[in-house]
């Protein structure tokens, strides 16, 4: 998706910008119209496919332990970063025109290559597979599990003291705490 959002915020931008450099000043509606649309089109990539993006990898990526710690990072950068264009914005259109429009263009072109290359695909993982993904130790699930893991892991509760008792649906089983002298 942020991909995708880069891409269509690269295109729509460059759009803008070959408008506003061919039609700004001018009475031709339809350049003008068109330097319109390229705006609107852009904040559609941008709020649903960068956007919001951000939000969702950066919450998927971190361990639970840190997640916060890193939504907090990656706040500050996106607002740091969205303060400083905002408020260069003005005086870059105002001294060099179209061509301001090149930092963002620019922008998109060096971020594709980077997301491509060092962020790893999140779409339709668990959690724990992100955390696999990422070098976290993530706990086997049995129905992931393949053949040798699943002996493996039989082996393994077949050497340990487990008490075992079946219980009908719907109903809970008390667990007694027993300490390794009563045994």
């Amino acid at each position: 998706m942020f991909i995708a959002g880069l891409f269509g915020c690269l295109i729509t931008t460059s759009g803008l910008a070959a408008c506003v450099a061919e039609f700004s000043g001018t009475s031709n509606k339809a350049g003008n119209a068109a330097g319109v649309f390229f705006i609107f089109l852009y904040l559609a990539f941008q709020g649903t496919l960068c956007d919001t993006t951000m939000y969702l990898y950066v919450s998927e990526i971190f361990p639970t332990e840190i997640r916060p710690i890193g939504m907090g990072f990656s706040l500050f950068g996106q607002f740091t970063s969205t303060i400083i264009l905002l408020q260069t914005a003005p005086i870059g259109i105002n001294n060099v025109g179209w061509k301001y429009y090149l930092v963002i263009i620019v922008w998109c072109i060096f971020f594709i290559p980077i997301v491509y290359l060092y962020f790893p695909e999140t779409a339709r993982l668990s959690l724990e597979e992100i955390g696999a993904r990422f070098g976290d130790d993530v706990a086997v699930h049995i129905t992931d599990a393949s053949e040798s893991q699943r002996k493996e892991l039989d082996d393994f509760l077949s050497k340990i003291d487990v008490v075992h008792s079946d219980t009908p649906r719907g109903e809970t089983l008390s667990v007694v705490d027993v300490s390794p002298e009563e045994k």
